[in-house]
């Protein structure tokens, strides 16, 4: 009788804790695409030790992994249970088993799982997935530093949040991002996606067969039911529960052609079109000295960035300055193929009136559409320079010319032409003193009255123009200097002025003169204009000092015209 009851109460007890020690695992979805994750929840009763999780990574990736415990009370009965919530993406496609999992000595049932091939392109798909990847290379013949252009787009018929994108690491080339993304609509299989576009320059830096490994692209996308419907998170679907996707993009193989060894030049430009063009501001109109004319020539290439079209070189010749500016470098798409554009400036000054020609420009490129060498050229141009306005009313008027006239001179006129030239002269002479006496005068005046500009340290008799002058030397402003420079010219030789700096130069006849109005000359049109520093600050000195040396010319010229006594 002992022995009967004491069987039923271990009955009763065994069969209460079988029933209530139990590990069940499920999954929120059985069948996904590859790159997609799915959550795995194993609840656990009756039992307290940790999860066994022995066999999983063969077939899955854990990402994430979460513990809870939960306590229930019903009808005076206490329930415990442990619930592991882990989220998982599948290694490999094809069908995957969940092994069973053991709590203790209690263990959950398997889970088949059935995970498609991902998918490459979903018009050849048999079913219209909610997100996938499309890759495409233009185009995918390439010489070996040829540009080409990769196309990323990410189709989604779902929301994505926390997007991340891994773009692929390939020995001896290299990936250049080229202007912004690009979103819009697309129908596929008769479902609406929203695509993201992004496009990449391409270019191998050496031949043989290369490997482009796929495009990875992570993201979080919202948890859906069995019937597609998005799961509401807590207050009210603020915080909607998501779960990480991955997709991965085909890989290519590429064959890289390598350069061509008949090419001539230094560079190697393969390229589906180059061409060089130039802009002329002069047509039909005249060129004088000291004109500035600026040259500007465009060097453009389908398949090329800018980086990598050559600087145009220039020759030098003499009686024409040449002032190069920085090249300006743009590489944008049209259509499917890269366009790079250099283009270069020069600004021309003539110091001496002739005939100047600028050399032909050629640029030897090779045609990757019909493989054979090719040259851009540029015709040589011809410039005719006039002399300054000045210069040519000042030229003696041509023999035979409609104003020209002859007049007869008597041979013996001997002792005449002596007696004028005895008293022109006595007439210089008379005139050089008095020019010399007035200049003393006005010195002596304007010394006295520059009295107060002493204390600032202002050269003492320097007039307006040649004050004006200092100053914009001081400030470092070239353009000023210029400006300054010219109107004191006019009043300093009002019947020819000079029209230029290098014509002041000349005209001042001294070579450390000379030498500052061409560096002058060329602060005007490099870049940065109006670059401080650029001035030198002791002009005016070395400017008195070549006026200085011109009147003692000028006086050693008077005294040798004074006859014999």
């Amino acid at each position: 009788m002992v022995m009967r009851l004491f069987s039923l109460i271990f009955f009763i007890f065994f069969s209460s804790y079988a029933t209530a020690a139990q590990v069940v695992a499920t999954v929120d979805r059985t069948s996904i695409a590859s790159g997609q994750s799915l959550i795995l929840e194993v609840n656990a009763m009756g039992v307290t030790g940790e999860l066994d999780l022995n066999g999983l990574d063969e077939s899955f990736e854990i990402l994430s992994q979460a513990r809870s415990n939960s306590l229930q009370i019903v009808n005076g009965s206490m329930n415990r249970s442990i619930i592991w919530r882990l989220i998982l993406m599948p290694k490999k496609a094809g069908q995957l088993m969940i092994p069973a999992l053991r709590v203790e000595r209690v263990q959950s049932q398997p889970i088949v799982i059935n995970v498609r091939e991902p998918v490459v392109d979903s018009k050849s798909s048999g079913k219209a997935e909610d997100l996938f990847i499309e890759v495409s290379l233009t185009p995918q013949s390439l010489y070996v530093q040829q540009q080409a252009v990769f196309t990323l787009r990410i189709y989604h018929a779902i929301n994505l949040s926390e997007a991340s994108l891994v773009m692929p690491s390939v020995e001896h080339a290299q990936f250049e991002r080229l202007g912004e993304d690009q979103t819009y609509s697309e129908q596929r299989q008769g479902k609406t996606y929203r695509v993201i576009e992004r496009r990449y320059g391409f270019s191998a830096q050496a031949s043989g067969e290369m490997n482009i490994d796929p495009v990875v692209v992570q993201a979080q996308v919202p948890v859906t039911d069995a019937y597609g419907r998005q799961r509401l998170g807590s207050f009210g679907g603020l915080f909607n529960q998501t779960r990480p996707v991955r997709l991965e993009s085909r890989s290519m193989t590429l064959k890289i052609k390598p350069r061509v060894d008949k090419m001539e030049g230094r560079w190697w430009l393969p390229a589906r079109e180059l061409k060089v063009e130039e802009i002329w501001p002069l047509h039909n109109q005249e060129v004088r000295v000291g004109d500035s004319i600026t040259r500007t020539i465009t060097l453009s290439a389908f398949g090329l960035s800018a980086n990598q079209l050559p600087e145009i070189e220039t020759a030098p010749n003499d009686g024409l300055q040449i002032y190069p500016d920085k090249a300006a470098l743009n590489t944008a798409l049209q259509g499917d193929l890269m366009l790079g554009k250099r283009v270069e400036k020069w600004a021309l000054v003539a110091s001496k009136p002739g005939t100047y020609t600028l050399p032909e420009i050629n640029i030897p490129w090779w045609d990757t559409v019909n493989d054979q060498a090719r040259i851009a050229r540029l015709p040589p141009r011809t410039v005719v320079v006039f002399p300054a306005l000045q210069q040519a009313e000042s030229l003696p008027r041509a023999v035979g010319s409609p104003t020209s006239t002859t007049q007869e001179v008597p041979l013996n006129t001997t002792q005449e032409n002596r007696q004028i030239w005895f008293w022109l002269a006595c007439f210089a002479f008379v005139g050089w003193a008095l020019s010399l006496g007035a200049i003393f005068w006005w010195w002596w005046r304007q010394a006295r009255r520059d009295k107060s500009f002493l204390n600032k340290k202002e050269p003492v008799g320097l007039n307006t123009r040649l004050r004006d002058v200092e100053r914009a030397c001081l400030a470092g402003e070239p353009h000023a200097v210029k400006q300054a420079l010219l109107q004191w010219a006019s009043k300093q030789w009002p019947d020819q002025p000079p029209m230029s700096l290098l014509q002041i130069g000349q005209r001042l006849a001294d070579d450390a003169v000379r030498h500052e109005m061409q560096a002058l000359d060329a602060a005007q049109y490099a870049e940065p204009q109006g670059q401080a520093g650029s001035t030198n600050p002791n002009l005016v000195k070395l400017i008195q000092h070549a006026l200085a040396n011109e009147k003692k010319r000028q006086k050693a010229k008077a005294e040798s015209l004074l006859p014999d006594l």
